[in-house]
């Protein structure tokens, strides 16, 4: 049977699923499985695997991303030890403790007293489930075995294990278990056993010393034994092995050899703090961004200005302020790139130093911007050669990305530099002598813009490169099919928001109306579109209530914006990102800035919002940066000139082609960027996790197996790409044909 491979659509395309929902992961990808203990998760990669297999202690089960993806995580529960860290432990009776494990400093416990089990189950149990967890991991399972005596037989054990496991199932409807081992009791217990993990089959730790090693032949027979007799019941089997994680390509061999066996795969390190490898192939998609700064704030730092390159691009920017944190752990098994801002030496050089010997080794590419301010050592690692010099240049070479919005300045005097094995994509010339030097370059190990990329002209900051070339070419960062929060069914999304402000401000032009009345009448009636308004009086939101495409809300979980590109000031760097992480969480930005920004903050030219048609045009092309927003207060319609400017935006925004929504939809959209998982495949894309966010770009010379795909509704070619619409299922696949 001929695929069917569209190559080319001037059209929406909808393709006739014969399946209602979405065939099971299987289908793409052998199942996955990962173990993740460190805080701090990153979603957008643990959303690729089958099973995901958490600390509860350090995870926070309110997260946006474990709420999206808590159908297949594990809570982690030692249920044979317990040790100090958990919060429980003050809780534990001394007649339940029978021992003790040196090794991992807990304290082990009787599994068979009942009254221990209650306490599990009543106490440890419940909690987790108050949180939102579905499943449990339980490890310590032959724990017994460390304090039963010689000759004593373990049915007692075995058979309260199983009863334990019984007594949950039965109390917690729906759930699944894992065990940690738990040989013994598979025969007994399979019924209420819904996977079975074992650690070290081909490599794992040294009991005493917990050093990395090589698993003997014997041992391993062993295991695989094990393994035949939990296949009988088709529980699946996962293999835990240890490796250092700068091991990455023996930790995938490794994993191809344990899936060969019929094992799903996890290679973890030692203290399982990082994403390790499994059978599938998640896309990396934050960057890490590295500065120092004295502002409180990331916002205030030139930094801030990378997340809308990165974001449209499908990235993440994940920042690390270094005056305030340390050097992140995770590198190779995290981020797709390093971006080193240095505008002077970091306070601690010689962590400096060590971190970037560390990066260098791990393959992820690294760009510097600003100034490098290398040591000796560290220019010799890059390849690079440093010298004094002072005097006049000019531009010798420049590679198309110079001069995006502006000529870049060139010092006159410092350390200039000459990159070995490079291309260069800004070369310059001593004037007089034949000298030249690379102030900026694409490098084996990434690349470097030895000058700030930015030049500052009436206090703001524009682009003298091409941010998403110079990305992309340094840090190598890959094409995937792109999260986008702009579009949907081939339309550009549109939202409008009323803040609250103003609500009962009387009418200047008609002052028997107050302005909630005057905004009712002459638009919110008028424009019968989704419309989201801030309403906190009882008879107004009962009134609105009658009206079916409109959503009453007292506040809405949007942070105030910054984007006001216009044709006087059409710089990429006043349009602000998507999002910010704040105390661990994402926080989202009004796409567009509200009336405020367009009237001199509502001081004069209150007819100034018109203008921020400008903005809804220059965040569409050349590329479509942001949905539509009008956001705007009831006072606007206090003025007749403001409220004038308000009829004429409704009537530009209906002209165009969009797809209305209510504002928290687009939250919802804006959210799932940074959680969506992608997982490439050798024929296209696994996605996870695109529940409200339901539409991907891609390039448009990028074919689209409509016949292989599953969950895509279609695609529409516009000017900005190709934009494909998913189904919304918790995992689509999307097939490509280049």
């Amino acid at each position: 049977m001929k695929h069917l491979c569209c190559k080319n659509s001037f059209f929406l395309l909808f393709f006739i699923l014969f399946f209602s929902k979405v065939l099971t992961a299987s289908v793409y990808l052998p199942k996955s499985a990962v173990v993740y203990y460190a805080n701090n998760h990153p979603f957008e990669l643990l959303g690729s695997f089958d099973i995901i297999i958490l600390d509860s202690a350090n995870t926070d089960s309110s997260s946006h991303g474990f709420k999206k993806y808590k159908d297949k995580i594990f809570a982690y529960v030692s249920i044979g030890e317990v040790n100090k860290n958990r919060s429980y432990y003050k809780m534990i009776k001394k007649e339940w403790i029978k021992s003790e494990n040196r090794v991992w400093k807990s304290k082990v416990v009787d599994i068979s007293n009942k009254d221990y089990q209650k306490f599990l189950i009543d106490v440890v149990l419940k909690d987790l489930i108050k949180r939102g967890y579905k499943n449990f991991f339980f490890d310590t399972v032959d724990s017994f075995y460390l304090f039963k005596a010689k000759d004593e037989k373990t049915d007692k054990y075995e058979d309260a294990i199983v009863n334990f496991l019984k007594e949950v199932k039965k109390r917690y409807k729906g759930v699944r278990i894992i065990l940690n081992r738990g040989f013994e009791i598979i025969e007994k217990g399979h019924s209420f056993i819904d996977g079975v993990l074992f650690e070290s089959l081909f490599y794992g730790l040294d009991p005493k010393t917990l050093k990395y090693i090589k698993v003997p032949p014997k041992d391993r027979e062993w295991l695989l034994l094990q393994v035949e007799k939990i296949k009988k019941y088709d529980i699946p089997v996962i293999a835990l092995d240890y490796l250092p994680p700068n091991e990455r390509q023996k930790a995938k061999e490794n994993a191809k050899k344990i899936a060969k066996l019929g094992i799903i795969p996890y290679i973890a390190d030692r203290d399982l703090q990082t994403v390790g490898i499994s059978v599938n192939t998640p896309l990396k998609r934050e960057v890490l961004v590295l500065y120092e700064s004295d502002f409180k704030k990331v916002e205030y730092s030139p930094v801030f200005n990378f997340c809308v390159p990165l974001e449209y691009m499908g990235y993440i920017p994940s920042f690390v302020n270094l005056a305030k944190e340390d050097f992140p752990k995770s590198t190779i098994d995290r981020y797709a790139g390093v971006i080193i801002w240095k505008q002077k030496d970091f306070k601690n050089k010689k962590k400096f130093s060590k971190y970037l010997e560390k990066v260098l080794k791990s393959g992820v590419k690294i760009l510097f911007l600003s100034d490098m301010e290398l040591k000796s050592r560290e220019s010799k690692l890059l390849g690079l050669e440093a010298r004094e010099d002072e005097g006049d240049f000019k531009i010798a070479f420049k590679d198309k990305m110079i001069g995006f919005e502006i000529v870049p300045k060139i010092p006159h005097r410092g350390k200039f530099l000459r990159a070995k094995d490079a291309k260069s994509v800004l070369k310059i010339k001593k004037m007089g002598v034949n000298l030249f030097y690379d102030m900026a370059a694409v490098t084996k190990w990434g690349g470097f813009f030895d000058i700030s990329p930015f030049v500052k002209v009436d206090n703001l900051r524009l682009w003298s490169v091409d941010p998403f070339e110079l990305f992309k070419k340094t840090l190598r960062l890959k094409s995937f099919p792109i999260p986008d929060t702009t579009t949907q069914n081939g339309k550009r999304v549109m939202f409008v928001y009323v803040g609250c402000k103003g609500f009962d401000t009387p009418v200047e032009f008609k002052p028997k109306y107050h302005c909630k009345d005057m905004l009712l009448k002459e638009v919110i009636k008028r424009y019968k579109i989704p419309q989201t308004l801030c309403v906190k009086d009882g008879k107004f939101k009962k009134k609105v209530s009658k009206l079916p495409y409109v959503k009453s809300v007292e506040k809405i979980d949007l942070l105030e914006g910054y984007t006001k590109i216009g044709n006087n000031a059409p710089w990429l760097t006043l349009i602000s990102p998507t999002g910010i992480k704040k105390e661990g969480r994402y926080k989202i930005f009004f796409p567009i800035s509200d009336e405020n920004a367009y009237t001199n903050w509502w001081q004069d030219t209150f007819w100034g919002f018109e203008n921020v048609t400008e903005t809804f045009k220059l965040t569409d092309e050349p590329k479509r940066v942001k949905p539509i927003a009008v956001c705007y207060h009831y006072y606007s319609a206090s003025k007749r000139a403001s409220l004038n400017a308000l009829l004429k935006v409704y009537k530009w925004v209906l002209s165009k082609d969009i797809e209305p929504i209510f504002a928290d939809e687009y939250i919802k959209k804006a959210l799932d960027f940074y959680d969506v998982a992608i997982a490439e495949t050798s024929d296209g894309f696994v996605i996870d996790g695109a529940l409200d966010l339901r539409t991907f770009r891609v390039d448009k010379r990028v074919g689209i197996d409509m016949q292989k795909s599953r969950g895509v509704k279609g695609y529409k070619d516009l000017k900005q790409g190709r934009y494909v619409d998913v189904s919304g299922d918790k995992r689509v696949f999307l097939s490509l044909c280049r």
